[in-house]
């Protein structure tokens, strides 16, 4: 339920900036807790595309959770940011709530993604990454992003979590 609380942080805090809800991407779509709040609260009928690596958890989505009106694939994220970026798809939220064990992958903050990152977004639009990791030690991470981003903030009110926020 932890996760949910964090979605439910964010998303009402993208929202009081203005985050529109029409074309979200999330990476790591696991339960769907996410995607679920985005189309109860903020838009019903905002085109979400979930991408999950595990077969086995977009099957569970599929039969136990939220997964209406969600397009979902099995894709390793990397890959897709790539092809998207390269075909030019542009989203108002990118989500990326990817962990291995309690990591956040390596590729995410690889300089080279940063371009990706910022292309994926539309102007005006949201890169949100959650993390289980405290502000002081997401603090490489946020300068890295604020060279790239007009704006970068966090969201650190759930222990042992910070969520860092990008706009373009």
């Amino acid at each position: 339920m932890c996760e949910a609380r964090i979605m439910q942080t964010t998303l009402k805090w993208l929202s009081n900036e203005g985050c529109k809800f029409q074309k979200v991407l999330m990476l790591g779509y696991g339960g769907g807790s996410a995607a679920e709040i985005v189309h109860q609260e903020y838009n019903r009928d905002a085109e979400i595309i979930g991408i999950d690596s595990d077969a086995a958890v977009l099957d569970l989505a599929k039969e136990f959770f939220y997964h209406q009106g969600v397009r979902l694939m099995k894709e390793n994220a990397e890959n897709y940011i790539h092809r998207a970026s390269k075909n030019g798809w542009v989203y108002d939220l990118v989500l990326v709530d990817l962990f291995v064990d309690a990591e956040v992958p390596s590729f995410v903050w690889e300089e080279r993604n940063l371009e990706i990152w910022y292309n994926l977004i539309e102007t005006g639009g949201w890169l949100a990454i959650n993390t289980m990791m405290g502000k002081n030690d997401a603090s490489p991470y946020i300068t890295a992003l604020k060279k790239k981003f007009s704006r970068v903030e966090t969201i650190t009110k759930h222990r042992g979590n910070c969520v860092i926020l990008c706009r373009c």
